[in-house]
């Protein structure tokens, strides 16, 4: 957005008040989707749940015939996801690969996530219910509502720009390098790297 880094910092924060840590974001979506774009193995972003299939190169279930019928709903759990457990799951795994480790105990970075999380679902729905008076029916209903619909466009948005028929899927070789990229997709280098990286 900007040249100035506390710029696009503060644009990044704004993803705390959707429900969904920055530095995770920047990691997963940032830094690993888009250097790995539809790589598979690498591409987090394709990297989803068994029931759905993004990549040609991802096993085949009989259940994805369907997938064009419960895609949608899928999609509607993406933010939510976020805004709950997912950050949860997430960190813990890039903490284990070597990410992160400038919070020193990863249980650190856990309170951490813990506190944003309260702080979000104290704003999102807690005080609306408590300061106008709205029912806690109302106001989970509402923040449901509010995930499936942003999950849904989000998912679909995004998902129509990397999985289209003439997408291209790569796949590394044995020295790990994608054809046609150019030695700088030297996927070995660019892993130890993002795992050394600072991500704040």
């Amino acid at each position: 957005i900007s040249r100035f880094r506390s710029v696009n910092h503060l644009a990044g924060a704004v993803l705390y008040l959707l429900g969904i840590d920055q530095r995770i974001w920047k990691l997963e979506h940032n830094v690993e989707h888009h250097t790995y774009t539809n790589i598979h193995g690498y591409d987090t972003d394709i990297s989803v749940p068994s029931l759905l299939r993004l990549s040609p190169h991802q096993k085949r279930m009989k259940v994805h015939r369907f997938q064009h019928l419960y895609a949608w709903l899928l999609y509607g759990l993406i933010t939510f996801r976020w805004a709950t457990f997912g950050d949860f799951m997430r960190y813990v795994k890039n903490y284990r690969q070597g990410k992160f480790k400038e919070d020193g105990s990863m249980w650190i970075g856990i309170l951490k996530l813990v506190g944003w999380k309260l702080a979000y679902h104290a704003y999102i729905w807690v005080l609306p219910s408590l300061l106008f008076g709205v029912s806690w029916g109302v106001a989970i209903g509402a923040f449901l509502f509010l995930h499936l619909v942003s999950g849904m466009l989000l998912g679909t948005i995004t998902q129509m720009g990397h999985i289209m028929p003439d997408t291209q899927f790569h796949v590394p070789n044995e020295d790990n390098q994608v054809e046609g990229r150019g030695a700088s997709d030297d996927l070995d280098k660019k892993l130890h790297t993002l795992k050394q990286e600072k991500i704040s």
